[in-house]
């Protein structure tokens, strides 16, 4: 279920996320969090899910770049590759 609420920036730009949002996300005191800026909306996620969220897409796009490698690999001539070797 989305919620909204409203919060307000104090001074040195601190916020409060309220208790009903740190329950509900099982935040925790000292937990870190990652803030985005994407298309004028500000974006706070677990530092958890981020870097699981990467590690995921890292490991399709290795995948991909291993295919794409082998395929150009296969494709050029014999001994093309050589002077790298």
């Amino acid at each position: 279920m989305n919620k909204m609420k409203t919060v307000q920036l104090r001074a040195r730009g601190q916020l409060v996320i309220p208790q009903e949002f740190r329950k509900d996300l099982d935040l925790k005191e000292g937990e870190t969090l990652v803030l985005f800026e994407k298309e004028g909306a500000l974006i706070l996620k677990k530092q958890g899910a981020v870097l699981e969220t990467f590690d995921e897409e890292m490991k399709a796009w290795s995948r991909a770049s291993i295919k794409a490698l082998n395929k150009i690999w296969e494709d050029e001539p014999d001994g093309l590759w050589e002077k790298y070797l």
